[in-house]
């Protein structure tokens, strides 16, 4: 990631930029504990963000956060712009082999002693793209240095073209005539998103020059054509961008095409269309592998269920033509997914069935992302069941909450049994342990002093709250079904082993 190899103050003034995003407002020595900084630290980048601009007050030690969601990230864009790692990247992409040492001392304003520690770490973030920096020029494959001077740019700010400005607005109006649903307002609201695509296009334009250098497995793309709308593409492509292309361009915006979130061209996804890509999907061997391992080890049916092929389609989409995309919005699921509760069991199983497949670890974000689409298809197709007992109420308000139950939850109750004071013991209740107990208000005190164990959950019911407020029962019984279901993947899945790829 290349957030792991840039100042720490950078990174320090984002992360409280984004926490401060997400959470809105709190204690200083709160979003300190949260980061794991010193307080000092998120002081520093609080005063930062202010001088940028951010709309952030602080009041005896707690922090309001009144910035909008754009101008944070327009403020976060300014805080890496400030890196000179990230200006260094800019630079050697731009200038290449003329780059000299004494350029770099002018245009970033560094030592020469400083020199060595930029090129060391905008090394690292070049490895991880499989490119590497020679005598300050940027070497290695095309489609991975279009790759990261776009994520650069959309990401990050660093625009590396900064004459781009034409071809931006052809790319977008290119995109606009393809599909009448999309407006200049959409793309700007869903920018995050789908923007990434239109980064990939305008930086292919700007180095068409150096399409030829573009290397792919002929096979792999002539085999998806067809089905992702080549043609078509093509087409709209010579009508509306005025420049001399190449089947290499062609062939490069289909790539784009396949391997990003966009607008263009939506109206031709028809479900057969999506039918016919799933089959050439699990036709290329390891897809059609690591269905079956997920289909035998989580005992699901993934070559059926369309829920689970979309997300083969994902996968495929993330890991076509050998080379992992690395996109923007990895970064924003990162931000939201961690805040998220996912079995380590199914993340620790996910990423062996990567690494077999694939040789190597997805991205963290499409492995936790998958871990989600997965532990969600569990969670929904589990059958749960709960016990539950009401006790003190009328036969009446008894059937009232029956017919609600099982309406709402489809016998996922095992039985809720009536208890009559005075006419059942107390001493089942204890013995048997229900997992939520209906009490009438009246007898909610004395229920409530039983010694019915840590599982137990008592609500207090009234005749109003079965027939206006059904709530607590739902709450109870998500509940239920969130810890028996966290409680069950370990004993369903933790000793299983990852079958292999054959």
């Amino acid at each position: 990631m290349i957030n792991d190899h840039l100042e720490p103050g950078i990174n320090r003034k984002v992360a409280v930029a984004e926490l401060l995003s997400i959470k809105g407002d709190g204690l200083v020595d709160e979003l300190a504990q949260r980061l794991t900084y010193q307080r000092r630290q998120v002081l520093e980048a609080i005063t930062s963000l202010q001088k940028l601009g951010a709309q952030i007050k602080l009041d005896n030690d707690y922090v309001f956060n009144a910035t909008s969601g754009t101008q944070m990230s327009q403020i976060i864009s300014k805080v890496y712009q400030e890196s000179k790692v990230l200006q260094y990247l800019r630079y050697a992409f731009l200038e290449g082999p003329t780059l000299s040492n004494e350029r770099v001392q002018e245009v970033l304003g560094v030592a020469q002693a400083s020199i060595y520690r930029l090129r060391k770490k905008a090394g690292l973030i070049l490895e991880s793209y499989d490119l590497q920096l020679v005598k300050n020029e940027i070497q290695g494959n095309e489609l991975s240095k279009r790759t990261l001077i776009a994520l650069l740019s959309h990401r990050y700010g660093i625009t590396v073209y900064t004459n781009s400005q034409n071809t931006e607005k052809l790319v977008r109006k290119w995109i606009i005539a393809n599909n009448k649903q999309v407006t200049e307002v959409l793309l700007e609201q869903t920018r995050l998103q789908v923007g990434f695509f239109e980064r990939l296009l305008v930086v292919g334009l700007c180095r068409r020059e150096e399409s030829s250098k573009l290397d792919w497995s002929d096979d792999a793309l002539d085999n998806f054509k067809n089905w992702w709308v080549y043609d078509a593409i093509k087409t709209s492509m010579n009508q509306y961008l005025p420049y001399k292309l190449t089947e290499k361009d062609y062939e490069y915006a289909l790539y784009c095409y396949i391997t990003t979130d966009n607008y263009l061209l939506m109206d031709k996804w028809t479900p057969e269309r999506f039918e016919e890509g799933y089959d050439k999907i699990y036709a290329i061997p390891k897809y059609a592998k690591i269905a079956e391992m997920f289909t035998e080890f989580f005992e699901v049916d993934f070559f059926k269920s369309d829920y689970l092929r979309k997300l083969i389609l994902e996968i495929f989409k993330v890991t076509f033509y050998e080379n992992f995309v690395f996109r923007p919005d990895f970064y924003a699921e990162e931000r939201i997914i961690q805040h998220s509760k996912i079995s380590k069991v199914i993340l620790d199983k996910l990423e062996q069935i990567a690494q077999k497949t694939f040789k190597r670890k997805l991205p963290a974000a499409v492995n936790h992302k998958t871990a989600m689409y997965i532990q969600g298809y569990l969670f929904l197709h589990e059958d749960f069941q709960c016990t539950s007992w009401i006790v003190g109420m009328s036969q009446v308000m008894h059937q009232a909450i029956v017919e609600q139950a099982n309406l709402r939850y489809e016998g996922s109750f095992k039985g809720i049994t009536y208890f009559a004071p005075g006419q059942n013991r107390w001493s089942q209740l204890i013995t048997d342990k229900p997992e939520i107990i209906l009490v009438s208000p009246h007898l909610s005190a004395y229920v409530r002093s039983l010694p019915l164990g840590p599982k137990t959950t008592v609500i207090d019911m009234s005749l109003s709250s079965v027939i206006d407020n059904f709530e607590a029962i739902e709450q109870a019984f998500r509940q239920k079904r969130r810890q028996e279901f966290y409680e069950l993947i370990p004993r369903r899945f933790g000793n299983k082993e990852v079958p292999d790829f054959e």
